[in-house]
């Protein structure tokens, strides 16, 4: 018999008995439905923190930290080595400092974190401003806080510090100069700042001033540095010849990296849930089979009798079984998809309401769903094969005779 007859004799057979026909192809499609959401939400909520934790950019940074150097200072002769390292585009040192603040107009001062950087710092530390804007290379008297400090030195409103003047007195640690007969740290005033800028960090009180202020006061270290590479691929090589020189580097990279492997493993789990309930979707796939079998054992013997050989009476059973997968795998990733879309609807929806930034924790990679698709093929196909199997073993004289 030919394939097309093939099919219009296992279409038909499948849905002499309807509801039966239904319930089998809806089991599977929950089966289906229940692994798609439930690892693409995996792969959703991955996305989401993998997100929050770095942008593409920061895939090309490296941080060279000075708590976790392994020999030596990050002075100006460590900037120029690591300066000459191959595919190193820009490097930008950062000094943390203690200090203490205070307005103008006021004698009360109030104790801060100082941090000296250039103002490409901001972008490479994606630090968000609130208000106002970033301070040139070249301002020696114009400052960023945050709306922490805001807060701390009498602005509820961040705004309300754009174009106050501010006093602050640094202090350096020995680590951060050179030798001298002062041991110990020493305090310099820097007077008339105006605050030009807030960022959105409300959380300890910081005011960020230009670089080239803490070395007019006497910093000749950094406390950390940021590399920026030209490419992706070469971080690994650039890494190596940091460490080389003596250097400790930390990379975002490594933290998605971790991210991935603990959401690997609760996609897996979430796929376990979703399996299950396939299985029993293809326990009953495999029991509608064997059912039809017996139900029709007189007309496998007859097919035989007109002269249909085993292949052709193979081809039927196996071809309803992959009708069942192929139709449950459809409007399994269909509702699957449905419901994941919906959800996100449903947390954009009420984010806007809460004036919130909106969030999508159903996320699902095109190559998944076509493997789960696949997936309910060969699912249809092995639960097919035991009945194919007994149908093609079908005596069709036993039949006559006990008939």
């Amino acid at each position: 018999m030919k394939f097309k007859g093939i099919m219009m004799l296992a279409w038909k057979n499948l849905w002499a008995h309807k509801l039966r026909a239904l319930l089998t192809v809806g089991s599977v499609s929950i089966g289906v439905a229940s692994i798609i959401f439930l690892v693409s939400l995996g792969f959703g909520l991955e996305r989401m923190v993998t997100d929050q934790v770095a942008n593409f950019d920061a895939f090309t940074i490296l941080d060279i930290p000075s708590a976790n150097l392994k020999t030596g200072k990050i002075n100006q002769d460590a900037i120029n080595r690591m300066k000459s390292v191959s595919h190193v585009v820009s490097t930008d040192e950062v000094v943390d400092l203690a200090g203490r603040v205070r307005l103008s107009t006021k004698d009360s001062t109030t104790e801060t974190v100082v941090v000296a950087a250039n103002p490409n710092f901001f972008k490479l530390s994606e630090t968000l401003m609130s208000a106002g804007s970033i301070y040139n290379q070249d301002e020696r008297d114009k400052v960023v806080i945050n709306k922490a400090l805001a807060g701390l030195i009498g602005f509820n409103d961040g705004k309300d510090a754009i174009g106050q003047k501010v006093n602050l007195d640094i202090i350096i640690s020995s680590d951060l100069r050179p030798k001298d007969e002062t041991e110990g740290p020493i305090t310099k005033p820097v007077n008339n700042l105006i605050i030009i800028g807030v960022t959105e960090d409300d959380q300890n009180p910081m005011v960020y001033f230009p670089l080239n202020v803490a070395i007019e006061n006497g910093v000749t270290n950094s406390t950390s540095v940021k590399l920026r590479v030209d490419d992706q691929k070469n971080i690994d090589q650039v890494r190596k010849a940091i460490e080389n020189i003596g250097f400790s580097t930390e990379y975002v990279g490594d933290t998605v990296s971790q991210i991935a492997q603990i959401f690997s493993l609760f996609r897996i789990i979430l796929g376990g849930f979703g399996a299950i309930a396939l299985t029993v979707a293809a326990l009953g796939t495999f029991n509608t089979l064997t059912i039809s079998l017996m139900e029709r054992i007189r007309e496998v013997a007859l097919l035989k009798t007109l002269g249909m050989n085993k292949k052709g009476i193979f081809k039927i059973f196996i071809t309803e079984s992959f009708t069942i997968g192929t139709m449950g795998g459809i409007f399994g990733i269909a509702l699957g998809s449905a419901i994941g879309f919906g959800l996100n609807y449903f947390l954009a929806y009420l984010a806007n309401r809460a004036g919130a930034d909106p969030i999508a924790v159903y996320y699902s990679p095109a190559v998944f769903i076509i493997w789960i698709g696949v997936g309910s093929l060969i699912v249809g196909f092995l639960t097919g094969l035991y009945p194919a199997y007994r149908a093609v073993k079908v005596s069709a004289l036993d039949v006559i005779r006990y008939e």
